[in-house]
């Protein structure tokens, strides 16, 4: 109840008094309006102006959750000092937020950097995150983006086919220049930060360890979760014995507290910490084929960006399968990761989807066995950091564990 009580020294910082006295609502048996807040800030604080900001809740999620973040990875700061780490842990630990830590620091202590991972969406992602213009000091992007650049590697060049054969294409030409002409590389690297590892086999994680320079300082920083693993690569843990320091995070620190619980609950995700924050709730639709799909889509949009005024780019939709995901895209006219901007909503399957977050998920998932796909579904849920809609069938709400 303390919270709840004006006391003079909460008068001292009346800003952040007025914040708390708002996020602790949750505990109360109303909820405030605009109008309720506008009088409380006006008896606290009367020469304020006052906004009604419709991305404040998702936005002060996001802070909870980045701080509670920020005060686990600072202490494994110094792991760089260690030569090969192998950090572990679910969706939502901190991974790629601590990776990206390593690769501002060791970019800051003179290393050439190298920041990888499988799919180009999480590579545009941290090319984002980074927070420092991109030089000759660091580069970052996918493996086969990285692999195809490099300095001595012969230009491919790369057809326009379907998705279907680009995906072979990929994996069999692509793959096997890369394989041929590695020994004609001559670029090297002093930090090696593999995220996402799990998507790689063993031969390109051994490929890239010959990238460090022999003269430098020669780290490879590993990091991944089992449950994502999406490829059969033949990707395997290293091991202590063979010189890696193991690490692993324990806590969600993506999710709000609501959506942690339906990953720990249903799909063996991690726990949320303590403190984490409500955010905005998880929400299920039933539906179960692409037009009932389409229609509950179409209705959530218009709830989040309509009638609440939320941004649109902060919204993701994934689906399970992809051509859910083609016909959502052609009906609603939601784009590839790669078209975000101006307004447009993002429409990913859960491939794509995976090392992104957004502020609102919107998981597709309409049939019944869709309730039998783990990993999928614990790609799905665990983008969605303060609000999570499940469209689907009546099977996944039960291995979800909500209504």
């Amino acid at each position: 109840m303390r919270d709840q009580l004006l006391l003079s020294e909460a008068m001292e910082d009346a800003d952040h008094f007025i914040e708390k006295l708002v996020h602790t609502q949750r505990s109360w048996s109303v909820t405030f309006t605009p109008d309720e807040i506008n009088a409380i800030v006006a008896l606290l604080c009367p020469d304020a102006e006052f906004s009604w900001d419709p991305d404040a809740r998702a936005k002060h999620t996001r802070e909870q959750l980045a701080s509670l973040c920020d005060a686990q990875i600072k202490s494994l700061t110094s792991l760089l000092s260690n030569r090969r780490v192998i950090v572990r842990g679910g969706a939502g630990t901190g991974k790629t937020f601590l990776g990206l830590k390593w690769a501002r620091s060791a970019r800051n202590e003179g290393d050439r950097v190298l920041l990888t991972c499988y799919n180009d969406p999480l590579s545009s992602s941290l090319q984002d995150q980074f927070g420092i213009a991109l030089d000759d000091t660091i580069t970052i992007g996918s493996f086969y983006d990285v692999a195809l650049s490099l300095e001595g590697m012969p230009e491919l060049e790369i057809p326009s086919l379907s998705p279907k054969e680009m995906g072979e294409w990929w994996d069999t030409v692509a793959t096997g220049h890369i394989l041929h002409n590695w020994d004609k590389v001559g670029e090297y690297f002093d930090t090696i930060i593999i995220d996402e590892a799990q998507d790689f086999s063993p031969a390109w994680i051994a490929m890239l360890e010959t990238l460090l320079d022999p003269d430098g300082r020669r780290r490879m920083l590993l990091l991944a979760d089992e449950g994502q693993g999406i490829y059969s690569r033949g990707f395997v843990f290293p091991q202590s014995d063979d010189g890696w320091v193991q690490v692993e995070l324990a806590s969600n620190f993506r999710n709000a507290r609501p959506i942690a619980q339906v990953l720990r609950r249903g799909l063996g995700g991690a726990p949320s910490p303590l403190y984490s924050p409500e955010g905005l709730g998880v929400h299920f639709h039933p539906a179960t084929d692409i037009d009932n799909v389409a229609a509950v889509v179409e209705a959530e949009l218009e709830r989040i960006i309509e009638d609440e005024l939320r941004d649109p780019a902060r919204i993701g939709i994934v689906t399970i399968h992809g051509n859910d995901r083609d016909e959502l895209r052609r009906r609603l006219e939601l784009v590839a990761w790669e078209d975000r901007g101006d307004g447009a909503v993002v429409c990913e399957t859960f491939r794509r989807a995976k090392g992104l977050e957004f502020d609102t998920v919107i998981l597709v998932a309409p049939k019944a066995q869709d309730a039998a796909e783990v990993t999928p579904l614990y790609i799905g849920v665990s983008r969605a950091v303060s609000e999570l809609v499940v469209v689907g069938s009546p099977e996944v709400a039960d291995r979800l564990g909500i209504d």
